[in-house]
């Protein structure tokens, strides 16, 4: 019986890290969904990839800044699900806008150990078992925090610029192995509950309420489809950066 193909999305927010599950899933993939909290909602995702009966999905709760638990996890997954293929890291290290006097140091550290931190454990846990296979996809999600750096996102841009500079170099070392690494900045606000649900409540809530389409905010199922684009590259023309906004 042939291995069941994997993708381990760490960041299963229910914006893009649902989307790109649920993407994967339609092809057959095995989606293991990862988020830092709220089983609730983990599993309701799980349950409608599962209910549409194309791929299957679990759910896992993970600290991705916790060696130890990446570690235990990816070796789980591994061993009882099946070699993993593609892993995307989609974990947000948005701390709000803030001034320089209002970032606190744990604040600063807390926004690189999500940007950045744990995006290396992953890797770590991760690249050299596709490196022994020679083969896989693992995207990194970037952010705006991560090509410039705005007004009051001193600790957000710290995270993601390193969050890039990591991708990049590990491009570098990992294509000629056969691993395509990949960097997507989302230059926009997400339609979703996790993120413009969260910094634009009262937006979210009058489109939702009035079943709107807000033409200038990021739709998560459209970032997806871009995740399997990537992944569907041919060797001879890899894109190692893809940078995502709305029209207008």
């Amino acid at each position: 019986m042939a291995a069941q193909k994997v993708i381990l999305v760490v960041g299963a927010g229910r914006g893009i890290g649902a989307n790109i599950g649920a993407r994967f899933a339609r092809e057959g993939y095995t989606a293991c969904l990862v988020r830092r909290s709220d089983q609730k909602s983990l599993d309701q995702t799980v349950d409608l990839i599962n209910k549409a009966g194309n791929g299957k999905a679990h759910g896992f709760l993970l600290d991705a800044t916790q060696i130890n638990q990446v570690n235990e996890l990816v070796e789980k997954i591994e061993t009882s699900i099946g070699p993993i293929d593609v892993c995307v890291y989609n974990l947000g290290a948005n701390m709000g806008v803030r001034s320089l006097e209002n970032t606190p140091p744990h604040i600063f550290e807390k926004a690189w150990k999500l940007g950045a931190y744990g995006g290396f454990l992953i890797s770590r846990a991760v690249l050299p078992r596709m490196e022994m296979r020679q083969r896989g996809t693992f995207i990194f999600t970037g952010a705006t925090a991560g090509l410039r750096g705005n007004e009051g996102q001193v600790a957000h841009s710290n995270g993601m610029f390193a969050r890039r500079g990591m991708a990049m170099s590990l491009a570098h070392e990992f294509w000629p192995k056969g691993i395509h690494v990949a960097h997507v900045p989302v230059d926009g606000i997400v339609d979703a509950p996790d993120t413009l649900g969260k910094f634009f409540p009262e937006l979210f809530e009058k489109a939702k309420a009035k079943n709107e389409t807000i033409e200038n905010i990021v739709k998560p199922q459209d970032v997806a489809e871009t995740y399997w684009h990537l992944h569907s590259q041919s060797k001879g023309c890899w894109t190692f950066e893809m940078d995502l906004r709305p029209w207008k």
